[in-house]
């Protein structure tokens, strides 16, 4: 399904299943989207700023910055990230998601499993960071997450 750029401010979709769905620069800002499945979404540009995402399945979610497009579909070297300031993360399953330059500050990502996402330049102040789950184990602070990010892993990539 294809809800880009639409108005879902909000809206309960608690449980609901959303995998595979497109949500490009959708404002989801304080939806409802606890227990629901966001496998392999694509929430480029989202707004779900205060969202709630308790217990969300993000799994392999793109919640990368989205590119500005001009008219006549150049690309403009804008980049709109995903905002996810004050959203309720906690329990919720992002592992392996892009999170790239998301604004995740005040988050509340309790037992959130960040293990193999893209963290890459996020901004995560005064999130509330408790047995995080990332790929080097569990992180108590923001800066544990940003440290667990720059671990190489076996192969030489970074978590």
């Amino acid at each position: 399904l294809n809800f880009n750029g639409a108005n879902l401010s909000q809206t309960n979709l608690s449980g609901a299943i959303l995998a595979y769905c497109q949500f490009l620069l959708t404002d989801l800002s304080g939806a409802n989207l606890s227990h629901a499945n966001l496998y392999r979404a694509d929430l480029m540009g989202a707004n779900l700023r205060g969202a709630n995402l308790y217990r969300a399945s993000l799994r392999f979610a793109n919640l990368g910055p989205a590119t500005i497009w001009r008219p006549g579909s150049t690309d403009s070297g804008r980049m709109w990230s995903v905002n996810l300031e004050n959203a309720n993360l906690s329990f919720a399953d992002l592992s392996e998601a892009n999170l790239k330059e998301a604004n995740l500050k005040a988050a509340d990502l309790t037992g959130t499993d960040l293990t193999k996402a893209d963290i890459e330049e996020v901004l995560i102040e005064n999130s509330k960071i408790k047995d995080t789950v990332t790929s080097t184990g569990l992180a108590q602070s923001p800066d544990d997450i940003l440290q667990a990010h720059k671990q190489p892993k076996p192969n030489g990539d970074k978590a």
